[in-house]
């Protein structure tokens, strides 16, 4: 029934603002907000005990109704399909990616800066204008993993409960990263229980780059974005980068505005390929009896 769940959430999420504002989470940072002062009077705020806190009490309340339900074929259709639209947000990227190359094509750089981020706040546009293609790249595949990939693996693997954990974490994240008041502590937390989470969708999303495209320049991609260990910045964003361009068979984009709009397009068709390939290993560990 995950498949079922899954699949039809994919397609209401493309098709229907069902669960809108559920879906866009503002409701999370008044939620935050109400938590932190409690908590900060008994020191429970800056650090795990506080992204506990904000996490566990509705992942709690979703795990109690999956195990009530988990015996009834309807269980995982009621829960997942409303946890996965939660999971998934309210993805614009395609919208994002229009807005970035039409303002890029009009010589716009301020457009195209705020477009990247839009596309993926985390990843911080460069200084110099001419990377802002390739931070519109990077920022597409850091979207897609983050607002699909990482979902549906946690949802696979742990039910409705782990897809809305995973964007529990990441909501959290966005919170500490943005709140002037949330202590280090908190930001380092929820920062490195998403990198936690992401560790394995984003190497199974890297992989399923490889099999969408070009295999070699992906694995060599790969190798390259291992390399660069030591040097500061976001690792899977660097992984996701690498294969994502390398299963495309671009080099790093520069200002070149005709590969750009190419590129873009090839990026989105990419992410299509490499979610087909996610469903089509869905549905065979399901059939297999893995996967209920």
């Amino acid at each position: 029934m995950r498949l079922i769940a899954l699949l039809v959430a994919i397609l209401l999420a493309e098709h229907s603002t069902l669960l809108e504002g559920v879906r866009r989470a503002a409701w999370f940072d008044r939620y935050a907000t109400a938590l932190r002062r409690p908590l900060q009077r008994v020191h429970l705020w800056d650090g795990v005990c506080g992204l506990l806190v904000l996490v566990l009490p509705p992942v709690l309340v979703l795990a109690g109704l999956q195990g009530l339900l988990g015996d009834y074929l309807v269980g995982d259709l009621l829960l997942g399909i409303p946890a996965l639209l939660f999971a998934f947000g309210a993805d614009r990227s395609a919208d994002h990616v229009a807005r970035f190359a039409a303002a890029w094509g009009d010589g716009d750089v301020a457009g195209a800066r705020d477009a990247v981020r839009s596309l993926e706040p985390s990843v911080e546009p460069p200084v110099a204008d001419e990377r802002l293609p390739e931070a519109a790249v990077r920022g597409l595949f850091a979207h897609g993993h983050e607002r699909l990939f990482g979902a549906l693996f946690w949802f696979v693997l742990l039910g409705p409960a782990g897809a809305a954990g995973y964007r529990l974490v990441a909501l959290s994240r966005d919170f500490a990263a943005g709140s002037d008041g949330a202590g280090r502590g908190l930001v380092a937390a929820a920062q490195g229980a998403f990198r936690w989470l992401s560790w394995l969708p984003v190497r199974g999303l890297a992989a399923a780059f490889a099999l969408a495209g070009s295999f070699v320049h992906c694995m060599e991609g790969w190798r390259a974005a291992r390399s660069t260990r030591g040097v500061p910045g976001n690792r899977d964003h660097e992984l996701l980068a690498a294969t994502g361009l390398g299963a495309l068979g671009v080099p790093p984009l520069g200002g070149d505005r005709d590969v750009l709009e190419r590129t873009l397009e090839d990026a989105l068709a990419l992410q299509r390929r490499a979610r087909m390939i996610w469903i089509a290993l869905i549905a065979l560990l399901t059939l297999a009896g893995w996967i209920a």
